[in-house]
């Protein structure tokens, strides 16, 4: 229950996995990964741009963060987005989610958050962009945590045991994670609050349209949350 079972969810390192409650124990760590992700791919794009315009500089740093994480949460995404476009009610929108098959809904939600992510991150290069990176992905990993707090399951699944296994504790270590950093720069603490704010407000449409939290609004999350954090860091 620490750092190794973090990463073995968030990321495909080959790193032991022992269960999925095993990583929602875990959840406290998020940030961390987070961070760890955001100095390798923030890392990839400070040294591509370098040699590149900062267009490809961003388009390495994102390929290398969709690789480490195996694309995972951009799945969740998609999945999410073809839920919203379905009719029906929560039941209904739920088995649209579950589909194999990615709808038109999916593909432009997928293709709209990447725009912004990389609009964002050719904003800025050099250190500018690493840093840029390491704040979006601590702030993404944060808005899960908070999602998972305050969110209720839809269904039986890995929503609901993150959701069954969050608590005061654990949101408050997590949150000490970039509370700390933070009170050195504390400009910084914008991108985590754009990050809350679509946690929260995805959490709000989450419980009227599918009735709660699924995996799949959790990588959602994840993903929105990146892009908009990252899009106010180099507004600031």
């Amino acid at each position: 229950m620490g750092l190794v079972d973090a990463v073995s969810f968030l990321t495909i390192i080959p790193v032991r996995y022992r269960s999925l409650k095993k990583a929602s124990l875990s959840q406290h760590w998020f940030p961390v990964v987070g961070l760890l992700l955001g100095i390798v791919g923030g890392g990839v794009g400070w040294i591509a741009s370098l040699f590149v315009e900062p267009l490809l500089a961003a388009v390495a740093a994102l390929a290398t963060l969709s690789i480490m994480t195996g694309l995972h949460h951009t799945d969740g995404l998609a999945d999410f987005a073809d839920g919203l476009m379905g009719r029906g009610d929560s039941k209904r929108r739920l088995l649209v989610m579950r589909d194999k098959m990615v709808g038109t809904g999916g593909i432009t939600a997928v293709i709209l958050c990447v725009v912004c992510f990389l609009a964002a991150a050719s904003q800025v290069s050099g250190m500018e962009i690493l840093v840029a990176i390491v704040v979006s992905e601590v702030a993404a990993k944060y808005s899960m945590i908070v999602a998972s707090y305050l969110g209720r399951p839809a269904v039986e699944g890995s929503g609901a045991i993150f959701c069954a296994y969050m608590n005061k504790k654990r949101l408050v270590v997590a949150t000490a994670w970039w509370a700390v950093p933070v009170l050195f720069a504390p400009h910084m603490v914008w991108p985590i609050l754009a990050g809350i704010l679509v946690s929260t407000t995805i959490l709000y449409i989450a419980n009227r349209t599918t009735g709660g939290m699924t995996g799949d609004i959790f990588g959602a999350i994840n993903e929105l949350s990146r892009a908009a954090s990252i899009a106010v860091v180099v507004s600031i």
